[in-house]
């Protein structure tokens, strides 16, 4: 989101795109990521669960979302920056769109692995951080580019591409096994509270 001015910026001033050839690149890449959301998601649900029951939780599905998405996304910027053409740069927005998966998981996960006493808070600082993305991202990104129009203006796509790689990595120092600690913890008090309402009958 916050390199979407650039992705119409730089195409104009490459490869001399008109607003023709701009909104069929937008509508290639909503198109991609409408059906990553609304088709790829569910439909990877099901044969995680179907395929692979034998695998611990739903944790382990929304850490390899997560993990596939952001990939794609990195591969993506890195296909914007070398891309020749007008062709393989909308491919690699296409390619880049699937990394709008790992937000809707990435809430999803969060949610679990607060439990129910820390979801408010969680969901609070989630939306503040994802506002504040949404002003300073474009604000550094626009300002990057501006800078290095000039000399190299695909700069700034490998610039998000690093902080994808980084991001990425970051999934890997998580742990899975704690939400299943909280919903243990969780279902352990309701089965007292529950066993203290019995014997009070």
């Amino acid at each position: 989101m916050s390199g979407m001015n650039i992705m119409m910026l730089y195409p104009e001033y490459n490869f001399k795109w008109d607003n023709q050839t701009s909104g069929i690149f937008l509508s290639s890449v909503n198109i991609a990521r409408t059906t990553a959301l609304v088709l790829s998601l569910p439909l990877a649900t099901w044969c995680f669960n179907r395929f692979m029951p034998s695998v611990t939780g739903p944790d382990s599905l929304d850490i390899l979302l997560i993990r596939i998405s952001i990939l794609a996304g990195a591969i993506g910027y890195i296909g914007y920056a070398l891309a020749p053409t007008s062709t393989l740069f909308t491919l690699a927005g296409i390619i880049a769109s699937l990394d709008s998966i790992s937000l809707a998981v990435s809430e999803a996960a969060l949610s679990k692995f607060a439990g129910r006493a820390n979801m408010g808070e969680v969901l609070g600082a989630l939306g503040f951080l994802q506002a504040s993305a949404r002003i300073l991202g474009p604000t550094f990104a626009n300002l990057i580019y501006s800078q290095t129009l000039k000399g190299a203006p695909n700069l700034v796509f490998w610039g998000f591409s690093v902080i994808l790689v980084i991001a990425g990595t970051t999934t890997f120092a998580g742990n899975p096994g704690r939400r299943s600690n909280i919903s243990n913890e969780e279902a352990s008090e309701e089965e007292i509270y529950l066993e203290g309402c019995s014997s009070l009958r």
